[in-house]
């Protein structure tokens, strides 16, 4: 198994990231999404460092011709050695169909072993399937069961979704105030469709008390961070 340590000390180099969260999702459909009063997006997936940066340039094209099957190669090596990020990118790929016929039960099933490993944007996206019902029947409480044992690691992602289940009352009862929490922890962390989240919250007093003023503030720190959501609302004042 790769080990922490063996990544510190440089035996296997990580490199600096693959994509981002816009670019990697800007033509996704709606329901990808998310259904609640934002957007709570996907985060990038997680560096690989079995075998340096060219694996995740392969995925997305940038600085060598696109090559799915070649990001797969490189991502079976990693999975190969228990390697919960290469496990966690393989299922990426199974879900968004990059390079392989999209297929949400082999995309849980690559998820699965991350998160049993306690990789938490592994835990993130088996919970985002079970709240979508890709791949396995909708399962609102299991979704909620995954993303809190992300959250309990800090990951704002999971974070948000937490509070996109409590906003919409999926699994639990319709929580605002809960919701508006859950927003304003991944937005403390600078998480995007959080801060956009918990601008829509403070417009329409969603669980807290509306604050014209405060939603503006976290409108812009959401423009400021990419989400194309709150550009277009500070745009159109």
């Amino acid at each position: 198994m790769v080990s922490i340590r063996s990544i510190a000390t440089g035996v296997i180099p990580v490199f600096a990231f693959f994509i981002t969260i816009t670019a990697a999702h800007a033509d996704e459909p709606p329901q990808r999404r998310g259904e609640a009063p934002g957007n709570p997006g996907y985060e990038a997936p997680p560096t690989d460092p079995a075998k340096g940066a060219r694996g995740g340039l392969n995925r997305i094209g940038r600085g060598v011709p696109q090559d799915y099957a070649e990001a797969m190669r490189r991502y079976i090596g990693a999975a190969d050695r228990e390697f919960a990020a290469g496990q966690d990118l393989i299922g990426s790929l199974y879900e968004n169909g990059w390079g392989v016929k999209r297929d949400y039960a082999e995309a849980m099933r690559w998820y699965r072993k991350g998160a049993d490993q306690g990789f938490a944007r592994s835990q993130t996206d088996v919970g985002w399937l079970y709240q979508n019902g890709w791949g396995v029947p909708r399962d609102y409480a299991e979704a909620m069961r995954w993303y809190r044992k992300a959250a309990d690691q800090g990951l704002a992602r999971a974070q948000n979704n937490i509070g996109d289940l409590y906003y919409g009352g999926l699994g639990v009862r319709r929580d605002p105030a809960e919701a508006a929490r859950w927003y304003r922890q991944a937005a403390d962390q600078g998480y995007a469709p959080a801060e956009y989240n918990l601008g829509r919250a403070y417009e329409h007093g969603f669980g807290v008390k509306a604050n014209a003023a405060q939603a503006c503030d976290w409108y812009q720190k959401a423009a400021d961070d990419g989400n194309k959501q709150a550009e277009q609302w500070l745009a159109s004042r």
